[in-house]
């Protein structure tokens, strides 16, 4: 399942952080963007998930790849199938799925206009797939979908204007 992820973040503006984020496993355990949660107190990170809003704890986060591992107290959440994302190819339509403006969660649809295979490692730490997925704010730590509904990757950045995002492979 994708959840939604707020955080209050210390001396940050705004101090209320948005984002998405995503089950990878059965015990309660979330893939989102370090963006998020970052720079949080450990009791300020709240997931909501099914209606019902939980207290996470940051079990890891990388800002350089700007990934973060949160768990929640719960069984049986259940995780988004992880696709084969070596098998993306530039053009292939893909979705990402998100919590837009601290709203319902929304899907937006796109195609993979490159794959970086890590050789802008100046401004990014792994490689990554480029879409025309757009993301707007609260839609940061969204899973990458394939046509299969399977992850391919997480979205990590996004260009100023929206119209292209940058997703960490999920064989990354």
């Amino acid at each position: 399942s994708v959840v939604q992820i707020k955080a209050i973040r210390e001396n940050a503006i705004p101090p209320l952080a948005i984002g998405t984020g995503f089950f990878i496993d059965g015990n309660g355990l979330i893939l989102t963007s370090s963006q998020v949660v970052n720079d949080s107190n450990p009791n300020d990170i709240q997931v909501i998930w099914d209606t019902q809003k939980y207290n996470a704890r940051r079990v890891g986060s990388d800002p350089r790849t700007n990934l973060a591992l949160l768990k929640i107290d719960a069984k049986g959440t259940p995780p988004l199938k992880f696709g084969d994302s070596s098998s993306v190819r530039v053009g292939a339509m893909v979705i990402g799925i998100g919590y837009l403006l601290n709203s319902t969660i929304s899907p937006e649809v796109g195609n993979v206009s490159s794959i970086d295979l890590g050789q802008t490692v100046k401004f990014f730490a792994t490689s990554h797939i480029c879409s025309t997925v757009r993301v707007m704010e609260g839609q940061a730590g969204s899973p990458l979908l394939n046509t299969k509904g399977e992850v391919v990757g997480m979205i990590v950045a996004a260009e100023t204007n929206g119209s292209h995002s940058y997703a960490i492979p999920a064989a990354a």
